[in-house]
């Protein structure tokens, strides 16, 4: 409880959250077991078969609004005028798919002009939120904030050359959460990590520094994939720090086009 309460507070919970969350689930817990002793549910933990035949046997669990006819899944697309590319990217997606498997392509909503000119903290200082001095992300950037995909750079590197060595990566939990990974990899000094990796090649093993500056932020798993991916493709040959067996750089993207017929 104590580390998930731990990679909570990284996350950026509040402890209000955590506590709930924590309390919640522990309560829920003892309701199950008692369950389990009054004959109510036979265990704590249901096999996915029975989830999957109790979710047919209702049709009513989260996110089955389209089952509808002929659908059976969604995949989601950038908005255009008359939704041009959400019909090009359905006609093209179903052409060879059987009755009853076929997809429904959905718009993602835009940002309000409202949200892009509020400011969730016109107080907040630059730093690290969570006080930690070794916090790796750049002072006037939000290293709460998840969802994101970054870029590390090594500190004694950029003052060499022009454009220095760097490392791309995205993370679903908080910037700040997965800088710690990456700095617990160094300390440890395990070359599996990026860092601890750049330091026995290019610095015979000296630990460095280095500072993290957030790229982009999605919202979507597929949607970060594909962000990092641009941003590790615009890497100059020879200064990256990424595995080579990692998937951008593996043939880099695939990339689709979709054209509307006359």
């Amino acid at each position: 409880m104590n580390e998930f309460s731990r990679k909570l507070l990284l996350s950026g919970y509040s402890h209000q959250e955590r506590y709930n969350a924590i309390k919640g689930s522990i309560v829920r817990y003892n309701q199950m077991k008692a369950d389990v002793k009054s004959g109510k549910i036979s265990g704590l933990y249901r096999h996915k078969n029975q989830i999957l035949r109790s979710k047919l046997d209702k049709k009513s669990w989260a996110n089955t609004w389209f089952l509808k006819g002929e659908v059976s899944g969604t995949m989601s697309c950038q908005a255009t005028p008359n939704g041009e590319l959400s019909k090009a990217i359905q006609k093209a997606v179903n052409s060879d798919r059987k009755s009853g498997h076929k997809l429904q392509v959905l718009e993602d909503g835009g940002q309000s002009v409202v949200a892009s000119l509020k400011t969730s903290d016109p107080f907040r200082q630059d730093g690290c939120i969570f006080g930690d001095r070794n916090c790796i992300v750049k002072p006037n950037q939000r290293c709460d904030q998840s969802g994101v995909v970054y870029r590390i750079t090594c500190n004694e590197c950029s003052q060499e050359i022009h454009e220095t060595y760097n490392y791309v990566g995205f993370t679903r939990t908080s910037v700040h959460a997965r800088m710690a990974g990456h700095l617990k990899l160094q300390n440890a000094k395990n070359s599996t990590g990026a860092l601890y990796r750049h330091d026995l090649e290019v610095h015979n093993g000296d630990p460095q520094g280095y500072t993290t500056e957030v790229l982009g932020k999605e919202k979507k798993i597929l949607r970060l994939y594909t962000l990092e991916a641009k941003h590790m493709e615009k890497q100059t040959p020879g200064l990256s720090m990424n595995d080579r067996q990692e998937s951008s750089r593996r043939g880099g993207i695939v990339r689709l086009s979709a054209n509307k017929e006359s």
